[in-house]
Protein backbone atom coordinates (compact mmCIF):
# COMPACT_ATOMS: atom_id res chain seq x y z
CA UNK A 1 0.00 0.00 0.00
CA UNK A 2 2.98 2.45 0.57
CA UNK A 3 4.56 1.85 -2.51
CA UNK A 4 1.13 2.91 -4.54
CA UNK A 5 2.21 6.82 -5.89
CA UNK A 6 -1.48 7.34 -5.55
CA UNK A 7 -1.84 6.40 -1.75
CA UNK A 8 1.07 8.29 -1.33
CA UNK A 9 0.07 11.08 -2.52
CA UNK A 10 -3.50 10.80 -1.04
CA UNK A 11 -1.63 10.84 2.32
CA UNK A 12 0.49 13.67 1.32
CA UNK A 13 -2.51 15.79 0.30
CA UNK A 14 -4.23 15.62 3.53
CA UNK A 15 -0.97 16.26 5.50
CA UNK A 16 -0.09 19.03 3.50
CA UNK A 17 -3.61 20.56 3.02
CA UNK A 18 -4.66 19.89 6.55
CA UNK A 19 -1.63 20.71 9.51
CA UNK A 20 -2.49 24.51 8.48
CA UNK A 21 -6.24 24.16 9.24
CA UNK A 22 -4.94 22.34 12.92
CA UNK A 23 -2.59 25.15 13.68
CA UNK A 24 -4.54 27.93 12.86
CA UNK A 25 -7.48 26.25 14.68
CA UNK A 26 -4.90 25.96 17.78
CA UNK A 27 -3.65 29.28 17.27
CA UNK A 28 -0.05 29.22 17.20
CA UNK A 29 1.99 32.14 16.22
CA UNK A 30 3.73 31.80 12.68
CA UNK A 31 7.23 31.16 14.56
CA UNK A 32 5.44 28.56 16.80
CA UNK A 33 4.00 27.29 13.81
CA UNK A 34 7.22 26.72 11.58
CA UNK A 35 9.34 25.27 15.00
CA UNK A 36 6.69 22.53 16.15
CA UNK A 37 5.92 21.70 12.86
CA UNK A 38 9.67 21.01 11.84
CA UNK A 39 10.14 19.43 15.33
CA UNK A 40 7.38 16.76 14.60
CA UNK A 41 8.42 16.26 10.65
CA UNK A 42 11.79 15.81 12.52
CA UNK A 43 10.61 13.02 14.81
CA UNK A 44 8.37 11.12 12.06
CA UNK A 45 11.24 10.94 9.26
CA UNK A 46 13.66 10.01 12.06
CA UNK A 47 11.32 7.03 13.11
CA UNK A 48 9.33 6.13 10.07
CA UNK A 49 11.71 6.86 7.25
CA UNK A 50 14.03 4.15 7.48
CA UNK A 51 11.41 1.33 7.07
CA UNK A 52 10.35 3.21 3.65
CA UNK A 53 13.38 4.29 2.68
CA UNK A 54 17.15 3.54 2.27
CA UNK A 55 20.58 5.40 1.99
CA UNK A 56 21.04 3.25 -1.17
CA UNK A 57 24.21 4.65 -2.94
CA UNK A 58 23.89 8.28 -2.36
CA UNK A 59 27.00 10.66 -2.97
CA UNK A 60 28.31 13.57 -1.06
CA UNK A 61 27.00 15.21 -3.75
CA UNK A 62 23.53 14.14 -3.63
CA UNK A 63 23.63 14.26 0.21
CA UNK A 64 24.52 18.18 -0.36
CA UNK A 65 22.04 19.05 -3.26
CA UNK A 66 19.58 17.47 -0.43
CA UNK A 67 20.23 19.62 1.87
CA UNK A 68 20.54 22.85 -0.14
CA UNK A 69 16.56 21.36 -1.35
CA UNK A 70 15.87 21.46 2.63
CA UNK A 71 17.13 24.91 3.07
CA UNK A 72 14.81 26.42 0.33
CA UNK A 73 12.32 24.01 1.65
CA UNK A 74 12.65 25.55 5.14
CA UNK A 75 12.11 28.89 3.88
CA UNK A 76 9.13 28.32 1.70
CA UNK A 77 7.77 26.54 4.92
CA UNK A 78 8.57 29.64 7.31
CA UNK A 79 6.80 32.00 4.26
CA UNK A 80 3.75 29.18 4.31
CA UNK A 81 3.54 29.20 8.36
CA UNK A 82 3.39 32.97 8.36
CA UNK A 83 0.62 32.82 5.87
CA UNK A 84 -1.66 30.08 7.54
CA UNK A 85 -1.13 31.53 10.66
CA UNK A 86 -1.98 35.35 10.33
CA UNK A 87 -5.79 35.64 11.46
CA UNK A 88 -6.36 38.77 9.41
CA UNK A 89 -5.57 37.06 6.20
CA UNK A 90 -8.15 34.11 4.82
CA UNK A 91 -6.60 31.01 4.97
CA UNK A 92 -9.24 29.93 2.76
CA UNK A 93 -7.71 32.08 -0.05
CA UNK A 94 -4.36 31.90 0.44
CA UNK A 95 -3.48 28.19 1.47
CA UNK A 96 -4.92 27.11 -2.12
CA UNK A 97 -3.67 29.86 -3.61
CA UNK A 98 -0.04 28.72 -2.30
CA UNK A 99 -0.32 25.04 -3.37
CA UNK A 100 -1.56 25.86 -6.84
CA UNK A 101 1.19 28.22 -7.38
CA UNK A 102 3.11 25.11 -6.21
CA UNK A 103 1.24 22.69 -8.09
CA UNK A 104 2.82 24.31 -11.30
CA UNK A 105 6.82 24.59 -10.20
CA UNK A 106 7.36 20.53 -10.50
CA UNK A 107 5.12 20.36 -13.73
CA UNK A 108 6.58 22.85 -15.63
CA UNK A 109 10.16 22.30 -13.79
CA UNK A 110 9.64 18.29 -15.13
CA UNK A 111 9.39 19.83 -18.62
CA UNK A 112 11.90 22.07 -18.41
CA UNK A 113 14.75 20.49 -16.58
CA UNK A 114 14.24 16.73 -17.30
CA UNK A 115 12.56 16.58 -20.50
CA UNK A 116 9.52 14.98 -19.21
CA UNK A 117 6.63 15.65 -22.29
CA UNK A 118 4.43 18.37 -22.55
CA UNK A 119 0.71 18.01 -23.99
CA UNK A 120 -2.42 19.77 -24.63
CA UNK A 121 -3.87 17.74 -21.69
CA UNK A 122 -0.69 19.36 -19.36
CA UNK A 123 -0.98 22.65 -20.95
CA UNK A 124 -4.97 22.30 -20.33
CA UNK A 125 -4.01 21.37 -16.43
CA UNK A 126 -1.81 24.12 -15.96
CA UNK A 127 -4.45 26.78 -17.66
CA UNK A 128 -7.11 25.33 -15.34
CA UNK A 129 -4.42 25.58 -12.10
CA UNK A 130 -4.40 29.07 -13.07
CA UNK A 131 -7.80 29.75 -13.61
CA UNK A 132 -8.92 28.19 -10.24
CA UNK A 133 -5.94 30.78 -8.61
CA UNK A 134 -7.14 33.50 -10.11
CA UNK A 135 -10.80 32.58 -9.41
CA UNK A 136 -10.35 31.63 -5.63
CA UNK A 137 -8.96 34.96 -4.97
Amino acid sequence: MLQNPFVLSIIAALGFGGWPLVTRGAGLPPLATAVILSIGTLASVTMVGPFLFSWGEASRKMVYIGLLAGMVNGLSFLAYSKVVANPEWDISIYAPLTIAMMLMVPAVGGIVFFGESFSAIKGCGLIMILVGAYIIC
